[in-house]
């Protein structure tokens, strides 16, 4: 392990003490009325149990639990670095085909001609494709800014 591991390591010690040990270090000037308390409902397992056990609007009492236990972090066991399908990516449309797969582009196409279809009565269907271009567009107009959407064309 590295130094900068080790750092990591000990900040989020330090860090589950903290939170874990918080309830016992209150400030002085805070007031016990200032501090919410970690509550739990009472489960009521049995419908024969007395109403003494609800609150006047008849839901369950709430009781402090004092429990806490410390969250157990995943061990990140996997290998590290570049999968080989992005490696073998040629070109920058592959690499963005990663993201945005063909499956995404017909849903996103599907509902938007759902929701064009019900607002307007002269809707004309979209594909793919056309997506695809207005992405683009989109993408290489964030590149070059300019001050109003008519100076592009």
């Amino acid at each position: 392990m590295s130094i900068l591991d080790d750092n990591v390591d000990e900040l989020y010690e330090s860090l589950d003490d903290l939170l874990l040990d918080s309830d016992l270090k209150a400030p002085d000037s805070m007031e016990c009325d200032d501090i919410a308390p970690a509550l739990a409902p009472d489960i009521i397992l049995a419908s024969d149990q007395s109403d003494s056990d609800l609150s006047d609007d008849g839901e369950a009492e709430n009781t402090w639990m004092d429990d806490a236990q410390k969250h157990d972090r995943c061990a990140f066991s996997e290998p590290v670095g570049f999968d080989a399908v992005v490696v073998s990516c040629e070109t920058p449309l592959q690499f963005n085909e990663l993201f945005f797969s063909e499956e995404l582009f017909a849903m996103i196409a599907d509902q938007t001609n759902l929701y064009g279809q019900e607002k307007r009565h002269d809707w004309r269907n979209t594909d793919t494709s056309e997506l695809k271009t207005l992405i683009s567009l989109c993408l290489q107009m964030s590149r070059c800014p300019l001050d109003n959407r008519r100076n592009y064309w």
